[in-house]
């Protein structure tokens, strides 16, 4: 699985916290707690990778208060960093189908970002 190791995880969290405080990092820090919760009674789910993704599942709001668009900032700091299947976890963790048109949220990007 291509992410990264979760003293690197923590510290990409921490980073994008300095750039963007708010409530935002510590909810990603919930997340990666229930995460690994789940993960530990589930027989085929690696707790530490649950964990891992829940921490940096809204990394990219490190670039500014939006809505939708942090998924595509995400994703593209964590494929640069050649962590597609993290990157993965942040343009997809917004979609409750896997339908485009069900996204929680409301798209704040330009429509070719979209596409």
């Amino acid at each position: 699985m291509k992410i990264p190791e979760l003293t690197e995880a923590e510290q990409l969290l921490n980073e994008a916290e300095a750039k963007n405080p708010g409530g935002w990092a510590d909810h990603a820090r919930y997340v990666a707690l229930a995460a690994r919760n789940i993960a530990e009674v589930h027989p085929s789910l690696d707790a530490e990778a649950a964990y891992i993704l829940g921490l940096l599942h809204d990394v990219g709001r490190q670039e500014g208060v939006t809505d939708l668009l942090h998924i595509l900032h995400g994703y593209t700091l964590l494929e640069r960093l050649d962590y597609s299947d993290a990157a993965r976890v942040c343009l997809t963790h917004s979609f409750p189908l896997q339908d485009i048109e069900t996204a929680a949220g409301n798209w704040d990007g330009s429509s070719e970002e979209f596409t």
